[in-house]
């Protein structure tokens, strides 16, 4: 293969490599949270929202839903828990193990691994990491998935207008159909058109009204 050759597969193999790679962040984020992990006490809650738009500005959250987290931690007694809350539902507590003596040690098998899944069957409100403990979080792996967005519902409806005498005869009737967010946004669109159709047709007739039927 020749030197010009041989770059030029380089680059295309890089540039795909960096395609697939940003396509799979899209996908699966991760929040490193430090060599040594953060320390956590008692109760508290991460943001998971927040967090991954911290460290990952330019994702579209709205464009996607949760389906899991993966936490990478440990507790000082193993009897640390973390909960996955999303809006108001909330996942069952996974024990996040570990030991005095390992606590401060980074070494990979030091470190607890659980995934938590999407407790709701969407990702509406807030995403939060809920802890309770004495607990060193090393690594959290979000796991989306691109939500699938419904077109707006439209709804038709029609509505009918007649222009008639003052002393409630007919003259002539409008016909009008149009669609909305609802069927009562729909009937009243109709309608604005049916009487706009009617009182244009008024002005050449006195001593008439335009009514709704």
């Amino acid at each position: 293969m020749k030197i010009s050759s041989m770059k030029s597969f380089i680059v295309i193999a890089a540039t795909l490599f960096a395609s697939s790679s940003f396509a799979n962040q899209n996908r699966r984020v991760v929040l490193e949270m430090g060599q040594g992990g953060e320390h956590y006490r008692g109760q508290q809650t991460l943001p998971l929202k927040r967090m991954i738009k911290a460290q990952h500005p330019n994702i579209r959250l709205d464009r996607f839903d949760l389906l899991k987290v993966r936490v990478v931690g440990k507790s000082k007694r193993g009897n640390g828990t973390a909960t996955l809350t999303v809006g108001q539902r909330a996942s069952h507590p996974v024990y996040l193990n570990g030991n005095r003596d390992d606590f401060h040690v980074n070494a990979p098998y030091t470190w607890d691994r659980h995934v938590i899944h999407n407790p709701k069957n969407n990702s509406n409100g807030p995403w939060q990491i809920q802890l309770q403990g004495n607990i060193k979080i090393k690594r959290i792996v979000a796991v989306l998935d691109r939500a699938i967005v419904q077109p707006p519902r439209r709804v038709e409806a029609s509505c009918k207008v007649t222009l008639e005498t003052l002393w409630g005869s007919d003259i002539k009737k409008f016909r009008a159909t149009a669609f909305g967010r609802t069927s009562h946004h729909a009937k009243q669109n109709a309608c604005d058109e049916a009487m706009r159709q009617c009182r244009n047709s008024r002005l050449n007739v006195r001593l008439t009204k335009c009514s709704v039927n």
